[in-house]
């Protein structure tokens, strides 16, 4: 497949596993360099090391909550410092709720909404006028 990246910078959020790392496995084997971020430090690490070892990609991990707009911008800063650019963006972050509609507190329907929507918003917010670019 030819997905139009080679040489083209790829930022997906929430990519330490699931379809975020599968998209940003296949960016690489496409041969964009790809930025990845997520929570949890150890599994974002064992991410990156697996996609540079499978595809040759160059990849920048950077571990933050991207429900945070001060992550984001970490995040976004250390993109344009190693590449001056965004050109891809995948904004993959999710987060579940459990429990029954009327246990949920707004506390928790607050915190969903800052990871499933908010971090998108701030992801795109930062990256559109890098790709408009």
């Amino acid at each position: 497949m030819d997905f139009g990246v080679k040489d083209k910078v790829a930022v997906v959020t929430g990519a330490s596993e699931g379809l975020g790392k599968a998209i940003a496995l296949v960016l690489g084997q496409e041969g964009a360099r790809v930025a990845i971020t997520a929570r949890r430090s150890e599994q974002l690490d064992s991410a990156a090391s697996e996609i540079r070892d499978q595809t040759g990609a160059d990849v920048l991990a950077v571990t933050g909550d991207m429900s945070a707009k001060a992550n984001v911008e970490t995040f976004i800063g250390a993109v344009v410092d190693k590449w001056d650019t965004v050109h891809v963006l995948v904004n993959n972050v999710g987060r579940a709720m459990r429990g029954k509609f009327a246990d949920l507190s707004q506390d928790e329907w607050r915190n969903a909404l800052d990871a499933n929507l908010f971090s998108a918003i701030y992801c795109t917010e930062l990256a559109l006028p890098l790709m408009r670019r």
